[in-house]
């Protein structure tokens, strides 16, 4: 039987019942997208693609989808309105993700100016004039970045649940995130903010 003869559920069943020909037929049918999805969020991240991470990537994606008797197939669900490549896409986009944060250095609150407190002891709060600024950098800001900016950093939202509320995929999501960060470095720096 060729990989096109089986439509998006029977393979899904396949899969997770443990069919082994249904299994390598899903495997073809998707290893293309999960390469070009794992080379484009390292893109849009700004890290180069070194090929044995990609491999390692895409071995984990895989593995993952098989994990804990196909828990993460079971739970894809095309009534929520994505089909099976867009969650493919989902789960590779954040597994992605968090490889790179595990590999990169993050900016943390100890970063951020800091002014002893009140009480005079070892204790720290951040720096109000600071918050102000940050303050005044989203108010220069479409209504749209905004929105993306309180539902992630404020309100500590999921990317998912982010997209979904803005109605974008996840992939649009990270990359307006960092469009908008970049945008939030330039603004500061054209003040002498930073």
């Amino acid at each position: 039987m060729d990989n096109t003869d089986f439509n998006e559920g029977e393979l899904l069943k396949g899969c997770i019942s443990g069919n082994r020909e249904k299994w390598d037929i899903f495997v073809k049918r998707y290893s293309k997208l999960i390469y070009h999805t794992i080379y484009k969020t390292l893109r849009v991240n700004d890290t180069p693609a070194n090929p044995d991470d990609v491999n390692d990537l895409f071995q984990e994606v895989f593995t993952s989808l098989c994990a804990e008797n196909s828990r993460k197939l079971r739970m894809f669900d095309p009534r929520k309105g994505c089909n099976l490549p867009s969650w493919i896409r989902m789960i590779t986009v954040r597994m992605t993700i968090d490889h790179l944060r595990k590999n990169r250095p993050l900016a943390s609150v100890d970063d951020l100016p800091i002014e002893p407190s009140q009480t005079g002891d070892q204790e720290s709060i951040i720096n109000k004039e600071a918050i102000n600024y940050i303050r005044e950098l989203l108010e220069k800001l479409p209504v749209k970045d905004k929105l993306l900016i309180e539902l992630s950093f404020m309100r500590e939202l999921p990317p998912e649940e982010v997209a979904q509320i803005l109605h974008i995929s996840v992939g649009a999501f990270y990359t307006r995130k960092n469009r908008i960060i970049e945008k939030l470095k330039n603004l500061a720096d054209d003040e002498n903010i930073l």
